[in-house]
């Protein structure tokens, strides 16, 4: 899940304040800065308030004053989330799974964030559309608890409203390419979390009793019942062990225990080497509407069952080429990415690995150069004067 939001003003306290002491899993809410734009200028990678603030608002200090236009929004959030059962893994799980369960899902995060910063960033005013801007400062820290005591793995992050221009000035974000590419990123992080999980781990977010993520959910049906009055925040600087017997006894309430919940089945650590065709053509909206980069994306990481981010971007450029300098995209009839019928009856369904793709592609070519010869030479007027004499 990625929510995406607009700040006006941001408070790095909220982000920093302890909901738990899960040190074992590094989750005090400590601001670390990302970005392209921050190695540049040289940001220290961890962070305190005031320079978190100070940051947010383009002051750098000296001659390095980003401060530039009024901004009216001054941050941009991306919240990740993972579905409530690799939540409960995590904060739940003996301290070297947990481990690992969030480790995953940081290095889903960075993967959804490196597409963001690559291919959805450009400036507000700019004359040339495809002008895109590489780099963005932000900061990030990931939590596990909610606001209503629930497991719930989740990372913030904070990007600074400002970037630069093609001709050197810092302007703010044009959030409209964030907006944009909102589905391709969720779904890359997504797509390689799963990964990550089946392959280190066996395990698949089916595999948690929906009862059992019903029950450690209670924000989200506190909010649906009585709006946002609902809420309240736990005590900072609660510990892990008053956390899990909180959540051992809602679990008791409904017959369950953590400890039956994580004796999971492991599946399978091997992942589909091929596209699901069908999931894909769902994904991407079936129909003669035309699709953009950013939909096939999507679309790819949805139907592959797991595949790294980079496996994904891949196979999208073997699909459509190199993508454009800017944000903006062409739009593309649905048949230039979706195969043939005769092509996945005799080559079956897509690899998920980009030369393997490239194999498949160069192979349907040939047999659709074939096909098309045969056709031409069917049709010519001296096999319709033979077909006569005949």
């Amino acid at each position: 899940m990625l929510r995406i939001t607009t700040r006006r003003h941001v408070d790095p306290g909220y982000y920093r304040g302890r909901r738990a002491e899960f040190d074992h899993l590094d989750l005090d809410g400590t601001l670390r800065s990302i970005g392209k734009m921050g190695v540049t200028l040289g940001i220290p990678a961890t962070l305190d308030d005031d320079t978190t603030n100070a940051l947010l608002r383009g002051n750098l200090g000296g001659p390095r004053d980003l401060a530039g236009p009024r901004r009216s929004v001054e941050a941009i959030e991306l919240i990740f989330a993972p579905e409530k059962a690799v939540s409960i893994l995590a904060l739940c799980g003996p301290p070297e799974v947990a481990g690992r369960v969030v480790a995953a899902h940081e290095r889903a995060v960075a993967s959804a964030l490196s597409y963001l910063e690559d291919r959805a960033v450009a400036p507000q005013g700019r004359t040339d559309r495809t002008e895109r801007s590489r780099a963005w400062l932000g900061f990030t820290a990931t939590h596990g608890v909610s606001r209503a005591g629930d497991p719930h793995l989740h990372s913030h992050v904070l990007i600074m409203n400002l970037v630069q221009s093609a001709e050197g000035r810092f302007r703010p974000i044009d959030t409209r390419g964030l907006f944009a590419h909102h589905r391709a990123a969720a779904a890359l992080y997504d797509a390689e979390l799963t990964g990550v999980l089946v392959r280190e781990l066996g395990f698949r977010a089916a595999t948690v009793p929906t009862l059992a993520t019903a029950v450690l959910s209670t924000r989200a049906a506190a909010f649906r019942q009585d709006g946002p009055a609902a809420r309240h925040v736990p005590p900072v600087g609660a510990t892990r062990e008053a956390f899990l017997d909180l959540w051992e006894h809602r679990l008791a309430g409904v017959g369950l225990t953590t400890a039956a919940i994580l004796a999971y089945e492991r599946v399978s650590p091997h992942l589909p080497t091929r596209l699901d065709e069908r999931a894909f053509a769902v994904a991407l909206g079936g129909g003669d509407r035309s699709v953009l980069r950013r939909d096939v994306v999507a679309a790819w990481a949805r139907a592959s069952g797991g595949a790294p981010s980079a496996s994904t971007l891949g196979c999208v450029g073997e699909l459509l080429g190199a993508a454009s300098d800017g944000v903006f995209e062409v739009p593309v009839a649905p048949r230039v990415v979706l195969p043939r019928g005769a092509a996945l009856e005799e080559l079956g369904a897509r690899p998920l690995e980009s030369r393997a793709l490239r194999r498949w592609l160069e192979s349907d070519q040939r047999t659709r150069s074939r096909d098309d010869g045969d056709r031409s030479r069917s049709m010519s007027p001296r096999s319709a004067s033979h077909g006569m004499e005949r």
